[in-house]
């Protein structure tokens, strides 16, 4: 039934995919082989999304990016011939290498997945620290700092911030940020989620009062209003929220359809949020134009950033590693390594001469600017192993009614921000991520720090139930 079902969702995915190349006009003026290819990277990763067993994972995750952004968007920019960034046409041979190495990647993801899924570790060691859950007073001062970080948010943006109207600089350098910038969006807004996710599974062991979780979850909204935030950084929080409060679906193929929905309609709606101009009733005046326009802007980059890349790449030769190093040493200031490299995204937006370069630079072209074919097989291998390790060891866990575990904590949140590391650069992404699983850690371990003696309770609540270290608190024999 399960097969049936993934069967019809994949067709009805191909069936739109195939009627959009039958009703555009310039059908007849492209290759018909890079066509072909295209639909194979669209079956490829539609199959990938809706055999997951999951109703969420990393592996869905990777395969909805590769459908949307590497597969059904660069068919439209294909077709109509409009690319973000560029004026000219891409070459049919270009499209055709990236094409085919793209659908070697996909394959031999599938294939690294299976292999490390089969290795990967999930047991959780029994419960050795002493974190006494009925003792809550260093949640207390995680909540003191919690509110802060809420009021610091609020005085560096001159009030609530309801609609991000900003745009960054076109000669803005992606790859290196303020002290500022990196305590509000790193520290300060990770300190909130991670705190946020730990009192909602706190609520769950009806361990707070309903009072408290509505108090953090309304000052974690407003100061982290949607609109008002980078997408990445929204579709970070607000998964991170909803999936802590709601682990399972009796649905597995709606969640994935909801961000496929979401990255077709929504997203061009939240580009229109940065815009002075943008109003309810401008979007809904304009939805389809707002839609079509998207497709072609700087939001759907990753494919025509892929290509650039391996078009650079194969014209002036690899830069073996350089890029990667600012990647790995991300936390060394500019100031001491004036050569430090710049995200790789800004880096081939300035060999081209493009007028913005805060564009991305998707993990393939990563991997191929660095070290060619090579570091690309690089790409998919360490993905496929990340991906895999933290897909068994959440569900295994979870299954088994384990809550608590940092990992599976912090897990909701990785998923955006993995897909964000996807479309890259990996500059920032990566420092972005380990900024905020480093700052999750430390709210971790303040609040399971051991109290002895006196005993505290957070808000009031008639249902109140003492449980266990082991029923709450469990930690990954990693």
């Amino acid at each position: 039934m399960k097969e049936r079902k993934t069967y019809i969702l994949v067709g009805i995915i191909l069936l739109l995919y195939v009627i959009i190349i039958l009703l555009n006009d310039n059908t007849h003026a492209v290759s018909l082989l890079n066509l072909l290819s295209f639909s194979a990277i669209v079956l490829i990763s539609a199959i990938g999304v809706f055999e997951d067993k999951y109703p969420y994972s990393l592996k869905k995750f990777f395969w909805i990016f590769n459908l949307v952004f590497l597969g059904y968007i660069p068919t439209m920019q294909y077709l109509n011939n409009r690319y973000p960034w560029i004026s000219e046409k891409l070459s049919d041979d270009l499209i055709l290498k990236v094409n085919i190495l793209l659908i070697i990647c996909l394959l031999l993801f599938r294939f690294f997945y299976k292999y490390f899924s089969g290795k990967a570790t999930t047991n959780v060691s029994p419960e050795k620290v002493g974190a006494d859950v009925s003792n809550l007073r260093y949640y207390w001062i995680g909540g003191s700092l919690f509110f802060v970080f809420c009021a610091l948010i609020v005085i560096r943006s001159g009030g609530l911030v309801f609609v991000r109207s900003d745009l960054i600089s076109a000669t803005v350098d992606n790859a290196g940020n303020t002290t500022e910038n990196l305590l509000v969006d790193k520290v300060a807004r990770s300190w909130i989620l991670i705190y946020a996710i730990i009192t909602i599974q706190l609520f769950k062991y009806k361990r707070i009062s309903l009072f408290w979780l509505v108090t953090i979850l309304v000052a974690t909204v407003l100061t982290n209003f949607p609109l008002a935030l980078p997408r990445y950084l929204a579709a970070t929080i607000y998964i991170g929220l909803a999936l802590t409060y709601r682990r399972w679906f009796n649905n597995p193929n709606l969640f994935p359809i909801v961000i496929i929905a979401s990255l077709f309609y929504v997203f061009p709606i939240l580009t229109e949020a940065r815009h002075d101009y943008f109003s309810v009733e401008y979007v809904a005046s304009n939805f389809s134009e707002i839609s079509a326009k998207a497709y072609s802007t700087g939001d759907f980059d990753a494919y025509t950033m892929l290509c650039k890349t391996v078009e650079y790449t194969d014209l002036r030769g690899m830069v073996y590693g350089e890029q990667l190093s600012g990647v790995l040493l991300f936390f060394v200031p500019r100031s001491f390594w004036p050569d430090k490299p710049v995200g790789s995204g800004y880096f081939i937006g300035q060999k081209n001469g493009f007028y913005f370069l805060n564009v991305s630079c998707p993990y393939l072209a990563e991997g191929y600017l660095n070290f060619g074919i090579p570091g690309v097989l690089l790409m998919v291998l360490l993905f496929a192993l990340i991906f895999a390790r933290l897909d068994k060891f959440y569900w295994a866990n979870v299954s088994r009614g384990i809550q608590m575990n940092f990992w599976i904590l912090v897990y909701p949140t990785l998923l955006g921000m993995f897909f964000f590391m996807m479309r890259g650069d990996l500059l920032s992404s990566y420092a972005y991520t380990f900024g905020m699983v480093v700052t999750a850690y430390l709210v971790y371990l303040l609040v399971k720090k051991k109290v002895k003696k006196k005993r505290f309770r957070v808000g009031r609540n008639e249902n109140f139930i003492p449980v266990t270290n082991q029923e709450l608190f469990k930690l990954s024999s990693n």
